[in-house]
């Protein structure tokens, strides 16, 4: 089956969160991504896990701030 893509843009709207919070994300290896290019691709798939207010959310968006 195809695997669909949003941008890393989308993903910042979506979340309400800033595109370094994201790209700190993908260099940690919290999400998984794809290069495409000059461009990074989240699987639409792993959106669901990063609902906004859930555990998994809180956790990570919490995590972040220890990592540069």
């Amino acid at each position: 089956m195809e695997d669909y893509y949003m941008t890393s843009k989308e993903f910042c709207e979506r979340l309400q969160i800033s595109s370094s919070t994201v790209y700190r994300m993908i260099k940690s290896g919290m999400i998984p991504a794809t290069k495409f290019g000059r461009r990074w691709k989240i699987p639409r798939s792993v959106f669901s896990s990063y609902d906004r207010g859930s555990k998994d959310y809180r956790q990570i968006v919490g995590g972040i701030k220890g990592i540069r």
